[in-house]
């Protein structure tokens, strides 16, 4: 069941991003705002842990930011993120 299940949503997915331009650029934010809110509580929960901090101030966070660009996600929608995430 769990097989057949995938391959109809994946199925699914496919007809979605294939009916609009724009359900394409939608189906990117979504996958980028996953991450980015994955990569946020990490960096939260690894705050004192100095092997961590040069992973999540700069590599990790350069490399959100190129997908970001790529996933059509302006500095508004990651801010926004943000605050709803870390309330700051």
């Amino acid at each position: 069941m769990a097989v057949s299940r995938l391959q109809i949503e994946s199925l699914y997915t496919l007809c979605y991003m294939l009916q609009s331009p724009a359900n394409v650029r939608l189906f990117l934010k979504n996958g980028w705002k996953k991450k980015y809110i994955r990569f946020l509580l990490h960096r939260e929960e690894h705050a004192n842990l100095r092997r961590f901090d040069e992973f999540y101030t700069k590599m990790g966070f350069e490399l959100i930011g190129k997908l970001q660009g790529v996933s059509f996600v302006t500095e508004e929608e990651r801010r926004t993120i943000e605050y709803d995430q870390l309330g700051s």
